[in-house]
């Protein structure tokens, strides 16, 4: 309690200044009526100082003193000082005036009718040189009552509709991927953290426009290629839709949907659903978490547009000239978009995970489940909606037992089904995972790799020796061996580079749990020795194992400034012998590849 607090002698003389500046700061507003309750920090200290010397108080106190005076008063509202770095260089000494003119910002926010707000639109209606608006709004965001997006957008939570809002048709008989959290319930705050990362996640931009293709034409009906300055770039954010409301974000182009994250009502199984769950879930584990208030649901269609970009002519009157105005239309729709729609669904997931990790970690290592329902099990019962029956069955699973399946190479099994679930279609960001690898893989590594194999990179070798040799000039080889290769990479340091391609999210997580808790002993005849800890080498029996390994010296050729070839776990480096320096380059890239 900062009553039963002991306080300096300095502050009573602090408070008696800050009374004086704000006597002083209503007598000269209610003159000029343009000035403002408010100092920057080089003007506060020099006339706290000033007048704590006019008062015959002894200069024996520092800054540190009077900050330790200023968050006291602070607290007992005499004056406000926000210790954020925003706001830290700004002193108010008229608490009241502040929150009028916050009041007043807020209603000019109000009058937008919308829950994302630009800044020019409020910054119109204030007069600046009475009001830092700039700091208002940091003001506004500190207490997440308005929160900053960019320099000229705020979200205000508190402006979101209560109903679910939906703009798009509910598409199920299209492909869909799906993932569901399930927990007690959505803590608070969730939502409107949530939005505002979504809002301005760039990975997520980046998937998105992968979900579209630009077609240039010549009018309306035609298919004719248009002129080249016609085929610069969309942007994304002129062209996608958000709806935002309390318990789910919703992104569309033209009424078709790219994205939907929403907290389901109760008791039911999933979005599209006709009616309230009455059906038979089974889960993959033996928790009780199907029973589970809440449901969070993420939602991603197979969608790709493709988006036609032509030119108008509109004649001007009275004359022959015509302007060329360029506009947009959807010329096709196809929903065989699954790789694109794997990004989408990951970035998206990572923005969850991501968030309850930041916020509420306990929460989530605890409460939250990540799950994902037989794909053969949502047909079926989207057909039972259809006919409008009112049961039908679900296979539930739960992501870390696919992830233990896919590990042991095991099926995922459902009950209601002869054949196996298609785990790619229930968790197709775990089989991805491994394609996104590939693809970081460089060109000079033929091990594990499609299309390549030692005989391409004999062949590529040969190839260069030949042509240098028919040139005339000698190509001296250096063989490398990696000793113990497979044995030797440390988990640490295979994450940290991992992470550096940009791997994130479950992604770097489900590697990381292929790699932990892996313990080993020695046995000899009788004896057997306590177990340890194994902190580096890529286990056996999986095919990631290699491919690990070799992302793990991806890098490799990076170092070297004459030519590399790799296979797995076996390098040469090579070059034509022009000269001697030539020589002294080969030798500085073995000292470098021996460190």
């Amino acid at each position: 309690m900062i009553l039963e607090q002991s306080f300096s002698e300095f502050y009573l003389p602090v408070e008696k200044a800050v009374y004086v500046v704000a006597d002083q700061m209503k007598i000269e507003s209610d003159k000029k009526n343009d000035l403002s309750f408010y100092l920057d920090g080089k003007s506060f200290r020099s006339k706290m100082f000033e007048l704590l010397h006019l008062q015959n108080f002894e200069l024996q106190y520092d800054d540190k003193d009077l900050d330790e005076a200023v968050h006291f008063l602070h607290c007992f509202g005499s004056i406000l000082h926000f210790d954020v770095p925003a706001l830290n260089d700004v002193y108010f000494f008229n608490p009241q005036w502040l929150c009028d003119i916050l009041l007043f910002m807020m209603r000019i926010i109000r009058s937008q009718a919308n829950a994302f707000v630009k800044i020019n639109d409020i910054k119109q209606s204030l007069d600046v040189e009475r009001f830092p608006i700039s700091k208002g709004i940091e003001l506004l965001d500190s207490f997440d009552i308005a929160v900053k997006l960019s320099e000229n957008e705020l979200f205000v939570p508190s402006f979101l509709s209560e109903n679910e809002v939906n703009t798009c048709e509910k598409d199920l008989q299209n492909e869909i991927y799906r993932r569901q959290y399930l927990m007690p319930f959505v803590p608070t705050g969730f939502w409107s953290m949530l939005i505002k990362r979504i809002r301005v996640d760039k990975n997520l931009f980046e998937a998105l426009s992968r979900c579209f293709g630009l077609k240039a034409t010549t009018g309306l009906h035609s298919d004719n290629t248009a002129s080249s300055e016609n085929l610069d770039k969309i942007k994304i954010e002129d062209i996608i839709n958000w709806t935002c409301w309390k318990t789910g974000i919703e992104i569309s182009c033209f009424g078709i949907r790219l994205l939907r994250i929403c907290e389901l009502p109760s008791k039911v199984a999933f979005y599209g659903s006709n009616y309230p769950l009455i059906s038979e879930i089974v889960s993959s584990s033996e928790s009780s978490f199907v029973n589970k208030k809440a449901v969070v649901e993420i939602m991603v269609p197979f969608v790709y547009i493709t988006i036609g970009k032509y030119e108008s002519q509109i004649s001007g009157q009275g004359n022959s000239i015509t302007d060329n105005t360029s506009n947009i239309k959807i010329t096709s729709i196809t929903y065989d978009n699954h790789l694109v729609a794997c990004r989408v669904l990951v970035t998206a997931v990572d923005c969850i995970d991501k968030l309850l990790s930041d916020w509420f970690s306990k929460f989530s290592v605890k409460c939250v489940k990540r799950v994902s329902y037989c794909n053969l099990c949502i047909q079926s019962a989207i057909e039972e909606n259809n006919s409008r029956s009112r049961s039908f069955n679900l296979s539930l699973f739960e992501f870390e037992h696919a992830l233990d399946c896919l590990k042991n190479k095991k099926d995922l099994i459902c009950p209601f089904h002869e054949n196996l679930v298609d785990i790619k279609k229930v968790f197709p960001d775990l089989i991805n995972t491994i394609s996104a690898l590939i693809s970081i893989i460089r060109q000079a590594q033929h091990g594990f790799v499609k299309s390549k194999s030692c005989t391409t990179n004999l062949l590529d070798t040969l190839d260069l020796i030949s042509t240098s040799l028919e040139n005339g000039k000698p190509v001296d080889v250096i063989f490398l061996d990696f000793a113990r290769a497979f044995d030797t990479v440390p988990h640490k340091r295979l994450l940290l580079k991992l992470a550096a391609y940009g791997i994130s999210g479950l992604t770097i997580k489900w590697i990381e749990a292929f790699l932990k808790n892996r313990k080993q002993r020695v046995v000899l005849g009788e004896n057997v020795s306590s177990w340890a800890e194994i902190i580096s080498g890529v286990p056996q029996g999986s095919v990631i194992r290699p491919l690990l390994f070799v992302l793990f010296i991806n890098d490799f050729p990076e170092t070297l400034k004459n030519i590399s070839m790799l296979y797995a776990d076996d390098a040469k480096i090579m070059n034509e012998m022009i000269s001697y320096k030539s020589t002294v380059s080969l030798q500085a890239d073995l000292d470098r590849a021996s460190k």
